[in-house]
């Protein structure tokens, strides 16, 4: 299974150049880097982006982590940090790719779904929301 990395450019995949790809699977590092004329495409094509808000969540849940030790005075280890965040990826990467499959949507669409629902979630724990 080819996989290509997109790690430099916003809007480097467009409807132009989409036909062109032959990977099964893109990977955004990149913010953006599918447009959504080119994701529209290459999803009819059968090709599975694994969306950047989802292949970049590595960095913000670890700086979340920082932010908790340092709120605790807690000092983490490096093996219990990977560990933290492979538990969490790996979840969050199951949840959304299960709304993806349920909803018959994309994988980028379905991290938004999933976004979402957290922040009614929150807004109901803080009462702001019915």
């Amino acid at each position: 299974m080819d996989i290509l990395i997109l790690a430099a450019l916003g809007g480097a995949v467009d409807a132009q150049n989409a036909p062109d790809i032959k990977a099964h699977v893109l990977l955004e590092i990149a913010n953006g880097p599918v447009t959504p004329d080119a994701e529209a495409l290459l999803t009819d094509k059968g090709v599975t982006i694994i969306p950047d808000v989802l292949a970049n969540a590595g960095g913000v849940i670890v700086s979340c982590f920082e932010w908790i030790q340092g709120r605790s005075g807690d000092v983490w280890t490096e093996e219990y940090v990977f560990q933290k965040l492979d538990e969490r990826l790996t979840l969050s990467f199951k949840d959304v790719m299960k709304i993806a499959e349920d909803r018959k949507i994309s994988a980028r669409k379905a991290a938004y779904v999933k976004a979402v629902g957290r922040i009614v979630d929150a807004m109901r724990f803080r009462g702001i929301w019915p």
